[in-house]
C-alpha cells in the first residue's frame, strides 16, 4: 500500500510540475498493467513553435501599452504583430542571429516573428512582401537586415543594391533574410521572376540614411 500511495504522489506531482510548464505528458503503467508496478510518467518537450506562442502570449500582456518597447533577449512583441495568432504558429527557419523565424496566420494575410525580435512584420498581398531593420538588440550595430515573405512556389529571390549589383537569397518555408554590412550597398529592392518569365520587384524599404548612426526601423511607427 505505502508503495502504491507514493508511486501515486509521484505521479501527482509530476503532472501538477507539467501543467505549470505547458509540457505535454502521459501517464502509464510499467510492465503491462501489474498494478504492484509504479505508474511511468512519460514527459514530452514542446515543439519549437508550441514553445514560441507560449511566449509570445505572455509578452502580449507584458509589452501592452509600449508599441514599440522591445528588451533584449525575449520574444520583441510590438504593434506590427500584435494582431498575429499565435496559436498557428509554425516554424519557418533559423534566424541569422540565432532561435527560430515563425510564421503566424492573421485576420489579414499573415505575420512574422521571432524569438530574438529581430525579424517582425505582417504582410496583406499574397505576393513578395519585404520589410527592414538597422537597429535592434538582436542584430549587430554594424549590419542591415532585410526579411520578409514570399508566396508558394518561389523558392529564391534577388536582393538588388544600390551598386547595381544582386545577391541570390532562399526562401524557406515562405520566409527570406538578408542581412549585411551596413558598409556594403544599400539595398533597393526585392525582385523574383514569376512563372511567365516576368521579372517583377518590391522596395527594400531601406532608408537612404540608414549608415548614420539613428536607432530607428522604418516599418514601425513614430513614438
Amino acid at each position: 500500500m505505502k508503495r502504491k500511495t507514493y508511486a501515486l504522489l509521484v505521479a501527482a506531482l509530476a503532472l501538477l510540475a507539467a501543467a505549470a510548464t505547458g509540457t505535454a505528458f502521459a501517464v502509464g503503467a510499467v510492465g503491462g498493467g501489474d498494478s504492484d508496478q509504479e505508474p511511468a510518467v512519460i514527459l514530452t518537450e514542446p515543439t519549437p513553435a508550441e514553445a514560441f506562442a507560449q511566449k509570445f502570449k505572455e509578452q502580449l500582456s507584458v509589452t501592452a501599452g509600449k508599441p514599440n518597447g522591445i528588451e533584449a533577449g525575449r520574444v520583441g512583441i510590438t504593434s506590427r504583430v500584435r494582431g498575429a495568432n499565435p496559436d498557428g504558429a509554425r516554424l519557418a527557419r533559423n534566424s541569422p542571429n540565432g532561435g527560430g523565424i515563425f510564421v503566424l496566420p492573421a485576420d489579414e494575410g499573415v505575420c512574422i516573428a521571432s524569438d530574438s525580435g529581430v525579424e517582425e512584420g505582417c504582410y496583406e498581398e499574397a505576393t513578395v512582401s519585404a520589410s527592414s531593420v538597422i537597429c535592434a538588440p538582436g542584430l549587430p550595430g554594424d549590419q542591415v537586415e532585410v526579411f520578409g515573405v514570399a508566396p508558394d512556389g518561389i523558392d529564391k529571390l534577388t536582393v538588388v543594391l544600390a551598386d547595381g549589383s544582386e545577391r541570390t537569397i532562399a526562401v524557406e518555408r515562405n520566409v527570406f533574410v538578408y542581412r549585411a554590412s551596413k558598409e556594403a550597398p544599400r539595398p533597393l529592392e526585392v525582385a523574383w521572376t514569376t512563372a511567365a518569365g516576368e521579372r517583377r520587384a518590391v522596395p527594400a524599404h531601406v532608408p537612404e540614411d540608414f549608415r548614420d548612426g539613428r536607432c530607428a526601423n522604418p516599418a514601425d511607427p513614430t513614438p
